[in-house]
Order: C-alpha cells, then structure tokens, then sequence
C-alpha cells in the first residue's frame, strides 16, 4: 500500500495522495459486480420468452411444445410460477405423478394455498385420498377460511366413506370436514354415526367432537347475532 510521503506539508494534502493511490489501484479490479448486474437482464428476459411460448403453446393444444418451453424457462430460472404451469400441463396430460413432483417444487419456493390444492386434485385423481386430505390440510393451515380449501376437504372425505362406511374414523374426517365448513347439522350427523358404529375408541371420540360441535355452534350463532346489531 502506498505511504503519503515524509516531505508532504499537511494532513488533507497526504490524503488526497492516498485517495489518488486507491482510484489507480481500483482501476484494475475485476469488473465482477457491473458483469452480474449486465447478465441479470439477458436471464430474466429469456425466462420470460420461453415461459410466454409455453403459455401460447398451452393454450393452443401444443402440450408437448408447452412442456418443452417451460422446462427450458427452469433452465434459465428456477421459479415457481413455470413449476406450476408445468405441473397443470402434465395433469391434462393424465401424468399425476410427474404433476405433484412439479407442483413440489413449486412448493419449496414457498407454499401456497393454490399450489396444496393442486397438489391435493392430483392425488384425488390418482384416488389417493389420505395424501390428497394431507394435502388439503396443508391448505386449510395456510387460510382455514377459503371455501375451495373447505369444499375440497369436504369431497374427498365423502369419497372416503362411500368406500369405506363401516369405519367410524372416515365419519369423524367428514363430520369435522362438515363442521370446518360451518355445516353444523351434517357434521353432528357425522358424529353420530360414528359413534352407533363403534362404541369403544372412536366412539369416546366421537361423543367429544359432539360436544366440541355443540360450543363451536352457540360460539356462530352468538357471532352472526352480533354482526347484525
């Protein structure tokens, strides 16, 4: 490093030879920062041109052309946004599986309600229901709110116990699937049925979530007489 030398008079005159020093020096750094900020441009445009030609190619048929540029967009950029196009292309497709792996991966990039639920159809499609209710529970936690999330979780319980009516738990999910929804009535009727199915276990559980339902009800009717005060 350069010293100001001993001949120079006085201490801002010794500075501004050093600060000269530097700007030479600097001179023959590498150009790393202006290199990043001139390629961020070129990638983000190219992303946005292929991921453009996948939606043309979508949403004119061209499924295979569709797929082709949005896997070339994830080459460019790892965003989930080409995921989940890519995902929805491969459920037209009738390729469930390789749709909830892209889906997936879009999920990574931070979840979303729309991405659980078309995680949650993908497995309904492949009649893999307890996945497809894991998936919609996922949903329910991110907004318990949102009535495709509860209408979801409510259809594919009752797929769930069209196959398997004998089994008290089945009508425990759909009574609290009903309940979730604020159908109060048909969730007690849930309840009950578990509990003429199976006096034991699920029966105990059963009688709780009967009680549960009975406070969750007064707690909505006192709610909707305030909001109308």
């Amino acid at each position: 490093m350069a010293i100001c030398p001993r001949n120079f008079w006085t201490a801002s005159t010794c500075l501004l030879f050093l600060a000269g020093q530097l700007l030479i020096y600097s001179a023959y750094l590498p150009p790393c920062q202006a290199t990043e900020l001139q390629t961020d441009g070129p990638l983000e445009q190219a992303f946005a041109d292929h991921y453009e030609r996948g939606q043309k190619a979508r949403l004119s048929g061209d499924f295979a052309g569709a797929l082709t540029e949005y896997g070339a967009a994830l080459k460019v950029k790892d965003a989930a946004k080409a995921h989940i196009k890519r995902g929805d292309v491969f459920v037209i497709l009738a390729r469930e599986d390789e749709a909830i792996v892209e889906y997936q991966a879009a999920a990574k990039a931070g979840d979303t309600v729309e991405i659980e639920l078309k995680i949650g159809k993908a497995y309904q499609l492949k009649k893999e229901f307890p996945n497809a209710i894991d998936a919609y529970e996922k949903a329910f936690k991110l907004d318990p709110k949102d009535p495709f999330v509860q209408d979801a979780l409510v259809s594919a319980w009752e797929v769930v116990v069209r196959g398997s009516f004998r089994d008290p738990m089945s009508h425990i999910g759909l009574g609290k699937a009903y309940e979730r929804r604020g159908d109060f009535g048909q969730a007690e009727l849930e309840y009950t049925q578990a509990r003429d199915l199976h006096p034991g276990a699920p029966g105990v559980l059963a009688n709780k979530m009967l009680k549960e339902l009975a406070a969750a009800r007064a707690q909505a009717k006192a709610k909707a007489a305030a909001s109308q005060k």
